[in-house]
């Protein structure tokens, strides 16, 4: 691959996903965005890690915190 390695390639990453306007509809919204998130993770090989959620009571999120990590030598350009 052509683009240069970056220093931040091995870090990891904190991912904030929250509702905006739009009550209920933007709070489901949201947890499709985390399963979307998740399954994204997941088939790549990477660790994933639940840090905090706000459910509502029709399986939406209006805040979910979840933590990313990469496997060892793969680089950001790659995802």
């Amino acid at each position: 691959m052509l683009v240069p390695k970056d220093p931040q390639d091995e870090k990891n990453a904190i991912v904030e996903i929250r509702a905006g306007t739009g009550g209920e509809e933007a709070a489901c919204s949201q947890a499709t965005w985390y399963r979307m998130y998740s399954r994204y993770i997941e088939r790549r090989g990477f660790k994933k890690e639940l840090l905090s959620s706000n459910p509502t009571g029709l399986g939406g999120f209006k805040e979910i915190i979840f933590f990313g990590g990469r496997r060892p030598g793969i680089r950001a350009a790659e995802i």
